[in-house]
């Protein structure tokens, strides 16, 4: 999802303009400061480094791109509310195709490897904060067989399941291998800067590494509340 500014000469100020990667056309740029996503994808093509297979732009119509100054312009400024529900939108109409086909990639797969069941939400983002827990668990392997539970309690930007699954599948073949994750939610309260909306965040408001206000479409950093607390490890019982 490219999230911009733009200037079609076509809409009035402040109009949101949906676009594909091929509709947005190549740029004639004199440098490559003017280069843009079409010539980024047609470069990652070349290097074999892969490129997203669904790409959309979302931009608001701006009157004059080369108008240098602060604050927005009144059309421009009553269009970021509605640009980023549109955004969350898509976020979560990609996520939804990918639940329904079991898309999640398993993040230590490279490009063509198996696809690991998922929920279609940020698993690479759950995946990474297992690896740091596992990592920790495992650096004694004599105390780590003796593991039988792990209780942790998770902010809501994680998944509970996804959570579940990354440690399963990072602990398989490790003296960790058997043990259960045991997940607790913690509440996530948070209060909107731009509108000053209270709420307790869900999954739902949660698009790759941001929040998003329920009310306003407002973006927030997600690593403010992503909060993992290690409660218990419980043993297993002695013959």
């Amino acid at each position: 999802m490219v999230v911009d500014s733009i200037r079609t000469g076509r809409s009035p100020a402040g109009t949101i303009v949906e676009a594909g990667l091929a509709e947005l056309g190549v740029a004639i740029a004199p440098s490559l400061h003017q280069a843009g996503i079409p010539e980024l994808a047609a470069v990652a093509r070349r290097l074999g480094m892969g490129f997203p297979d669904r790409t959309r732009a979302l931009a608001v119509e701006v009157g004059g791109p080369l108008i240098f100054g602060a604050p927005l312009s009144e059309p421009v400024a009553a269009a970021i509310a509605p640009l980023g529900r549109r955004v969350l939108k898509q976020v979560r109409c990609w996520a939804s195709e990918d639940s329904g086909r079991g898309a999640v990639r398993d993040p230590r797969a490279r490009a063509g490897g198996h696809r690991a069941p998922g929920t279609g939400r940020n698993a690479v983002h759950d995946y990474h904060a297992m690896s740091a827990l596992v990592a920790r668990l495992a650096r004694d392997p004599s105390l780590a067989e003796g593991i039988a539970d792990v209780r942790v309690r998770a902010s809501p930007v994680f998944s509970p399941d996804a959570l579940r699954q990354a440690y399963q599948m990072l602990t398989e073949d490790t003296p960790l291998s058997g043990s259960r994750l045991l997940v607790e939610e913690l509440t996530d309260c948070r209060e909107c800067d731009l509108c000053g909306t209270a709420w307790a965040v869900t999954p739902d408001d949660v698009a790759g590494h941001l929040v998003i206000c329920p009310s306003c479409g407002a973006l927030a950093p997600l690593d403010a509340g992503a909060v993992i607390e290690l409660l218990e490890i419980r043993s297993h019982p002695r013959a």
